[in-house]
């Protein structure tokens, strides 16, 4: 999984709700990194970053 993963991007959607798209894209980090270290055991921190577009 550290191989690939740090390379790894996301592209989400925004709309006009500023604090909501906030709140979408700081559970997303999180359950990103959550799902890496838990169930993928990742060991690289970059492998737990979430690269996003928007």
């Amino acid at each position: 999984i550290d191989d690939f993963a740090p390379r790894l991007s996301f592209f989400f959607a925004s709309h006009n709700n500023l604090f909501e798209e906030i709140a979408k894209f700081r559970a997303a980090r999180r359950l990103w990194a959550k799902i890496m270290k838990e169930r993928f055991n990742s060991k690289n921190p970059r492998s737990m970053w979430m690269r996003m577009h928007v």
